[in-house]
């Protein structure tokens, strides 16, 4: 079964690559490519940031979920759509339908709406969500990490994640990666807003204190999608 994946925050000419395009359909289409929908017919699309589409393409997308057809960006023939649409935020999309910068018709095409709350409200997963990030991050960077100290973990516990949840801690974890010289990560590794959140944060010190700031160029790395504000 076909599984299809795209990120809609910051993407450029959504029609065309949502619903496919005709050769001439805009310039550059010098031939015909198939778009997301087309692609995962048959299977599940995985529309990632739902919240950032335009209102312009939320009509489209309306359409598409309630007629099960599309056309091609430049064409006119209707083609059938026989798969499952599946989409995630980290946008708070009632407040969207009040403000109107998200259709109400369309919020409530999708049947079944799962929240999964934000990292700060389960720190517990925290120490894990550590452990597996870091295999990853030192195998794509050829570092062999083997310890936090219990001060730096206990900061990242402590931290209010709240930007972008996971994607936050790991681009955290970045950082302390690449600032680390040894195979240990303690509290000068991590970042200023990290170190000095984690110490004052809704838990208390929890013996996270900040330690000399370290210049260090900034990373941002796309990955885990998740839910919740």
């Amino acid at each position: 079964m076909q599984f299809e994946t795209t990120r809609l925050e910051g993407v450029m000419l959504v029609r065309p690559r949502m619903f496919e395009d005709e050769r001439g359909s805009f310039t550059g289409a010098e031939r015909q490519h198939k778009g997301y929908f087309e692609r995962a017919d048959g299977g599940t699309l995985f529309l990632d940031e739902i919240g950032d589409l335009p209102l312009e393409m939320q009509v489209n997308l309306l359409r598409t979920l309630e007629n099960r057809t599309f056309t091609r960006a430049g064409g006119v023939t209707e083609l059938p759509f026989r798969g499952r649409v599946i989409a995630a935020t980290h946008r708070n999309l009632e407040e969207m339908v009040a403000e109107g910068t998200f259709r109400k018709d369309l919020f409530h095409r999708f049947q079944l709406t799962l929240r999964m709350p934000p990292l700060r409200e389960h720190r517990e997963d925290v120490e894990l969500l550590t452990w597996q990030f870091l295999s990853q991050i030192s195998r794509d960077h050829n570092r062999a990490i083997e310890s936090v100290t219990p001060e730096a973990m206990a900061c990242l516990r402590n931290y209010d994640w709240r930007e972008n949840n996971v994607r936050e801690l790991r681009n955290a974890l970045v950082q302390a990666v690449i600032r680390a010289p040894g195979t240990t990560i303690g509290i000068a590794h991590l970042p200023d807003k990290v170190r000095e959140g984690g110490a004052s944060g809704p838990r208390g010190p929890q013996r996270c204190q900040a330690a000399g700031k370290t210049r260090v160029l900034s990373l941002t790395v796309v990955g885990v999608a998740w839910l919740g504000k």
